[in-house]
This record gives structure tokens, C-alpha cells and sequence, in this order.
């Protein structure tokens, strides 16, 4: 009951009274300790990906990248671009997005040109193993990992007392069932 009040307290600070069934209460907060901190930027991104192929060599995807680009610049909607050129099978059909891109999921070269670009800003094109790439972020967001952190401590925790619980099981059968012989 009192989680979200004390949450949002700064040490030192005191609460206004809370009701509850068992009558009014006031926090006052002396410290905060043991809490798992932690924010990442997550990017809302689309792209267009125009790779090489059988038909089209490395140079030509770089020269259509660049023509595509263009028109993004020069006010073509990039969803109809993305659908009508790009090359990712994933992400084409829904105009290039790709949602939210947490860090760390996405290909090196993709990745520092997303975290280069601004929000409603279209990038320079850019090559990385797939082929070309031109990108847009549509908009940035902080993701507070804190209860994502101690459900995952939790879940590790669990996992671990039932290893620890399955290894013991597992010893005792075997001196259950050891059998020495002495002459």
C-alpha cells in the first residue's frame, strides 16, 4: 500500500497523511537503500533497406539508396518508399518499422547511425553487412529497468534454490543406492 507513496519520496521528505482501513498514516523517509536502479534510451525507428542481389550489385544499391533518400528529402512519404523499395522482408510491409530498438539489438553500424540521427530526422545512407540503409527515428523514450532487473533476480534466485534442491536430490539417490563391498 505504502510502495508507490514511498517511491516517489526523496530521503528526508515526509509524506501527507494516507487513509487505509486501519486509520491515517505519514511516512517519513530517513534513507533508501537496496533498490536496483537503471534506465536505458529505447528508439522508435524505421528504415529502408536496399540490399545487393543476384540483379543488383553493391554500387547500384548504393546509387538507389541514395535516389530513395532523395525523395525522402524532397517530401515522398517514407512509408510508401519503404514498402515499395525496401528489401527487408521483416520490416517492409509496415512501411519499414521496426518499433522500439533497445540498445545492443541491432547490427554496429545501425545502431551508431540511429543514436546519431535525430527525432523526425532521416539519415545519411549508411552500409552495414545486410547492404544499404537509410533510417528515420520517429521518436526516443527512457525505459526504467529497475522492476524488469529484480524480477529477473528473482526468477534467477528460483532457478537457482531449485538446482540446488534437484543437485542434492540427485546425491542423495546416489548414496542411497552406492554399494561397497569390503573383504
Amino acid at each position: 500500500m505504502f510502495q508507490a507513496t514511498v517511491s516517489e519520496l526523496s530521503e528526508g521528505i515526509i509524506s501527507e497523511p494516507i487513509r487505509s482501513d486501519s486509520g491515517l498514516h505519514i511516512i517519513h523517509v530517513l534513507a533508501k537503500r537496496g533498490g536496483i536502479e537503471g534506465s536505458q534510451t529505447e528508439t522508435k525507428v524505421r528504415h529502408i533497406l536496399i540490399a545487393p542481389n543476384e540483379i543488383r550489385s553493391i554500387d547500384e544499391a548504393k546509387v538507389l539508396a541514395a535516389e530513395v533518400r532523395q525523395e525522402i528529402i524532397d517530401g515522398e512519404d517514407f512509408t510508401f518508399l519503404a514498402r515499395k523499395y525496401s528489401d527487408d522482408p521483416g520490416s517492409a510491409l509496415t512501411g519499414g518499422d521496426l518499433g522500439w530498438a533497445e540498445p545492443g539489438t541491432l547490427v554496429p553500424e545501425f545502431e551508431t547511425m540511429m543514436a546519431n540521427t535525430d527525432i523526425n530526422q532521416t539519415s545519411a545512407i549508411f552500409n552495414s553487412q545486410f547492404g544499404w540503409h537509410i533510417l528515420q527515428v520517429t521518436d526516443r523514450r527512457e525505459k526504467d529497468l529497475s522492476s524488469e532487473l529484480a524480477n529477473q533476480r528473482a526468477r534467477m534466485a528460483i532457478a537457482e534454490t531449485k538446482y540446488d534442491d534437484a543437485l542434492n536430490n540427485w546425491l542423495q539417490d546416489l548414496r542411497d543406492n552406492a554399494y561397497v563391498d569390503i573383504k
